[in-house]
């Protein structure tokens, strides 16, 4: 691909990533002079009719979520070879969990500035009826505005991203199959989990381990194998900061916002990622208060120690070390965590 030129306008300079999906490229816009990451889909892929779809589904996603923090899309079309492209901005800089890696976890007030940023991002498409379905500290890229100079937080890879049914409110399943689990089981909801139809409100649950993860530099549930990181979503209680060493350096009222975000009952999560990030600001600012708000739900006293949610359509209980059957267990991953391709060409696949 390198030296190819595509549609007359991008031309291919070098490769920055790949995986089973699709290539990553750095090219060059002709009719700006910028630079562009070109993300084209593999032959293999191409013959699925439900992968291409998905594909194709991402850029109209990410062409009708224009928001300062979601990376933007510029053009689609076919390669010489008739493989599909997408050409986007290029982004420079780490993904949250890059960055987290270094310095082990992030003071309370600078994951305020940054949810502050994604919560628009997340609400913005929860407005249009989009899901995304994989919310997790590698999907966000901090990246500085060339224009500006301001560090900017992005949300990538919405190739998991769901269409919600505008009658239900549920995500519809054209896409995935009835009954099956696609995500990040790490940042998983307890309903994304199960394969039940999900809202908006599993984003949330995802923020909120997300906030989890970057407050005490570990994820809530460490288990030796995905279903059993799944299982535990549904049914243990999370695990309290102090248990993760980060009790003195977050108040309890930052903590309280997190345990809300993360209950296991979705009607007992902050309705909109702008209230999580308001009442995360509030607590905040305010280390020594849990906020009213939080204090009126239950997942902020209890952290949700017993599972607010069937596990099974049969209402069997989901147990680690079970065996994964048909009569076990309607949660199948589809690719798990390199399912969704990453959406931008960025610099840290070179590292």
């Amino acid at each position: 691909m390198v030296n190819t030129e595509f549609d007359n306008r991008f031309v291919i300079e070098s490769e920055i990533n790949k995986n089973e999906r699709a290539w990553v490229y750095r090219g060059v816009d002709k009719e700006t002079g910028q630079e562009v990451a070109v993300k084209v889909l593999r032959p293999w892929t191409s013959a699925s009719e439900k992968l291409e779809s998905r594909f194709v589904q991402e850029f109209k996603l990410l062409k009708t979520l224009e928001h300062p923090n979601i990376v933007k899309v510029i053009q689609t079309g076919l390669t010489p070879n008739r493989f599909h492209y997408f050409a986007m901005e290029l982004l420079k800089g780490q993904t949250l969990g890059q960055k987290l890696r270094e310095v082990g976890r992030f003071p309370a007030s600078k994951v305020a500035d940054l949810l502050d940023q994604i919560a628009g991002a997340i609400d913005t498409a929860h407005a249009r009826n989009v899901v995304h379905r994989d919310i997790n500290p590698s999907n966000l890229m901090l990246h500085t505005d060339p224009t500006t100079g301001r560090e900017v937080v992005k949300i990538l890879d919405f190739g998991l991203a769901k269409i919600i049914s505008e009658n239900s409110g549920k995500a519809g399943a054209a896409l995935t199959a009835a009954g099956v689990s696609v995500g990040t089981p790490a940042y998983m909801s307890p309903e994304q989990a199960m394969g039940k139809p999900i809202d908006k409100q599993s984003d949330i649950y995802s923020l909120g381990v997300t906030l989890y993860t970057l407050l005490t530099g570990v994820v809530p549930f460490e288990r030796p194998n995905d279903y059993a990181t799944m299982v535990a979503h549904v049914n243990d209680p999370i695990p309290w900061f102090s248990e993760r060493g980060a009790a003195n350096v977050v108040g309890p009222g930052v903590e309280a916002v997190v345990r809300m975000a993360m209950a296991k009952d979705p009607k007992d999560r902050p309705q909109s990622a702008s209230e999580l990030a308001r009442l995360f600001r509030e607590a905040v600012e305010r280390p020594d208060r849990i906020p009213a708000a939080v204090q009126r739900m239950p997942s902020a006293s209890t952290a949700s120690t017993a599972p607010t949610l069937d596990p099974l359509a049969s209402g069997s209980t989901l147990t680690a070390g079970a065996p994964v059957g048909a009569n076990m267990m309607p949660v199948m991953l589809m690719g798990l965590v390199g399912l969704g391709l990453v959406v931008v060409g960025i610099l840290w696949a070179l590292r």
